[in-house]
């Protein structure tokens, strides 16, 4: 039903209508945990179907170059409506591989969306995208902050692990000693962006907030 419902404002050219329903429907079920597999299976259903519906509609009208959609809502002024779907759609991807245990691929998808700063001096641009994003998304961003540091703590800790195998097979050839450095560049990386991410949570709005940043304070102490 929900499937044909949005057939048939697309097959209308309501294209709008479609995205505003979709958006909506999807951000409500973005965050995603082990646990609800087991204990929520109405909740994994009712997201299985959305995104298949999503898919759907992306395939029938948004992929391979088709721009009839994208006229529209610029005609109408909803171009955004399109841009909003298409984060949705990864945000949704970036839980799942999280919940996946698929650490370095979760952390390299939510750093190319454009919504977590790169270093201290992008902190006020990403302000201001913060603040223009849909208010579906700003709902759920603590959650998005809370993973993305997760991200980095378990990037960290298997960082960490690697300087450790060097230095018990440690034999002092160039190999080994380049892999040390690699490994110890990587550490610094992953604790400066962990240091941003705690001062860009400090500069929004978000729910939950003293919560969260306990949250994320008591994982970046884990990789000082």
């Amino acid at each position: 039903k929900i499937m044909d419902a949005c057939q048939l404002l697309s097959m209308g050219g309501r294209y709008s209508s479609v995205l505003s329903l979709l958006n909506r429907q999807l951000s409500s079920l973005v965050v995603v945990t082990k646990e609800d597999e087991v204990i929520n299976s109405e909740r994994m259903q009712q997201r299985d179907i959305w995104r298949k519906v999503s898919f759907n509609f992306h395939s029938m009208y948004l992929s391979q170059g088709r721009t009839h959609v994208l006229q529209v809502l610029e005609s109408e002024g909803n171009l955004s409506f399109g841009v909003d779907f298409q984060l949705i759609l990864n945000l949704m991807a970036f839980f799942d591989r999280c919940r996946g245990d698929e650490w370095t691929a979760a952390w390299e998808l939510i750093a190319q969306l454009n919504i977590l700063p790169e270093n201290e001096e992008t902190i006020p641009a990403m302000i201001d995208s913060y603040h223009n994003l849909p208010s579906e998304i700003q709902q759920i961003f603590h959650h998005i902050i809370i993973k993305s540091m997760e991200c980095l703590r378990e990037l960290h800790t298997f960082a960490k692990s690697s300087i450790a195998k060097v230095n018990i097979h440690q034999y002092g050839d160039s190999s080994s000693v380049n892999a040390m450095n690699a490994s110890e560049q990587r550490l610094l990386e992953i604790r400066k962006r962990a240091r941003v991410l705690v001062n860009f949570a400090n500069w929004i709005q978000i729910n939950n907030a003293d919560e969260v940043r306990t949250v994320i304070y008591n994982m970046e102490a884990v990789m000082i």
